[in-house]
């Protein structure tokens, strides 16, 4: 009895499991369909056939031609003639620069008040900005070098 138990919870248990499997299979996007649920104004980076490269925000998707945005300038390009589209995610190394900057200039702030408080004289007032102003250099620097923090990653590619 029990065996019988066991062998039909087997039976039951593999045809839910293929179910499953088939109903994800349908159920996930594929090709094409990936590009155009990707949202306006998303950072793309999309490699072409003839082995040239186009970046920018995606302005417009439709079911043949993909529009990007780079500055003012706009380019359509047709999917014949694209081989992958890249989501670029992450920072850019202008966002680190910046984000460097700010906490350099805080830190540099915070040890030039730490200088500053004990002696609080008139010249040496000048210590606090001035270590903001180094500190924000060197964050600076230091968010630039390690700033590159942007990944493709592939949503389409030609087969």
């Amino acid at each position: 009895m029990l065996l019988k138990i066991q062998s039909i919870a087997l039976i039951l248990i593999l045809a839910l499991g293929q179910t499953l499997v088939a109903q994800a299979a349908g159920q996930q996007p594929d090709g094409w369909n990936v590009v155009q649920a990707i949202p306006i104004g998303e950072q793309l980076l999309v490699e072409l056939k003839d082995d040239k490269q186009a970046k920018g925000k995606l302005s417009a998707v439709s079911e043949t031609e993909l529009t990007l945005l780079k500055g003012s300038q706009s380019t359509t390009l047709n999917q014949a003639n694209i081989r992958r589209v890249f989501r670029l995610v992450g920072k850019t190394r202008g966002q680190s620069t910046l984000k460097g900057a700010g906490i350099g200039a805080a830190t540099g702030a915070g040890i030039g008040l730490v200088i500053y408080l004990p002696a609080r004289d008139d010249i040496v007032g000048s210590i606090v900005p001035g270590f903001g102003a180094i500190g924000a250099g060197i964050g600076a620097a230091i968010g630039a070098i390690g700033g590159s923090g942007q990944k493709k990653v592939l949503v389409y590619e030609v087969k």
